[in-house]
């Protein structure tokens, strides 16, 4: 019985915080509370998703990336192992030119 009156009181407490928060009209409190955290998970993914300057950041040798020259997109990965350019095509065709950024690719879905 304790433990209810427990969470029952955290529960009262925590909707009396949703509700004393200042949110735009239109807008449930409840999404004002989830914020902070929708915030947090969005700059997490513009971080992972980004074009990462090749001058400044290059993949780890063998990584599947996309890689652009600011005119198209390609699938590739880099290596360390050829004499001058270092991005190939994963099929095998010949390097890449002018590769200026690079992007890692998403994960696969879970389910």
């Amino acid at each position: 019985m304790n433990e209810l009156k427990a969470r029952t009181a955290q529960s009262i407490a925590q909707e009396e915080e949703m509700l004393e928060l200042d949110a735009p009209d239109g807008i449930e409190p409840e999404l004002v509370y989830l914020k902070p955290e929708a915030d947090k998970v969005i700059a997490e993914l513009k971080e992972e998703r980004r074009w990462r300057k090749c001058s400044e950041e290059l993949p780890e040798d063998g990584s599947d990336v996309l890689a652009t020259d600011g005119k198209e997109i390609w699938l590739c990965y880099k290596t360390t192992i050829t004499d001058g350019l270092p991005w190939f095509q994963p099929n095998g065709q010949p390097h890449i030119e002018g590769v200026t950024h690079w992007m890692p690719l998403p994960k696969a879905p879970e389910d």
